[in-house]
């Protein structure tokens, strides 16, 4: 994604991981970081159908998105048809570090390729926020799996979802 995003960003440039010019060694990843609206674009202008789409980027109030009733609503999207792309954090995956306490700002773009299932079955509208709930997701060019969290627990990490069919329009 940086190579993608380089090729869009007219402000700062991302061409290598340690520092160039004027920003530091820990602030240069920034530069490569692409917005949901710009990803979302992305799919679009390839030809690509996004029915749902929704980030905190939208709105007025940071955070003020109903990420549970999000969630619930991919049951209209089933995974056959469609990949679910979340801007979270890396620790939500069984690869990555423990997950923080606080949700202090997402890092990590994932794609989830199956249902959001339960021990039950698919998450849907009537899923408690408590429900335990996994899926397989794309993750740093290999298969992985979300952490099993509760339904409310994930909500918490997240910061956009972009739905896109998997065929071309």
């Amino acid at each position: 994604m940086g190579s993608l995003r380089d090729s869009s960003n007219s402000v700062t440039k991302y061409n290598q991981a340690e520092a160039v010019g004027w920003i530091s060694d820990k602030l240069n990843g920034l530069t490569a970081f692409t917005m949901p609206d710009e990803i979302k674009n992305w799919f679009s202008s390839i030809g690509y159908s996004v029915p749902l789409y929704q980030s905190f980027i939208r709105q007025k109030v940071p955070r003020n998105v109903d990420w549970l009733d999000v969630l619930r609503s991919l049951s209209s999207y089933p995974s056959q048809d469609y990949y679910y792309v979340l801007l979270t954090v890396g620790a939500i995956t069984q690869g990555g570090s423990d997950l923080p306490s606080v949700a202090i700002g997402p890092s990590h773009y994932i794609v989830i390729n199956s249902d959001l299932k339960t021990d039950t079955g698919v998450v849907n509208k009537l899923t408690s926020d408590d429900t335990i709930v996994n899926a397989t997701c794309f993750n740093w060019g290999k298969q992985d799996r979300i952490k099993s969290v509760s339904l409310k627990t994930l909500s918490r990490f997240i910061w956009a979802i972009i739905v896109v069919k998997r065929e071309l329009k």
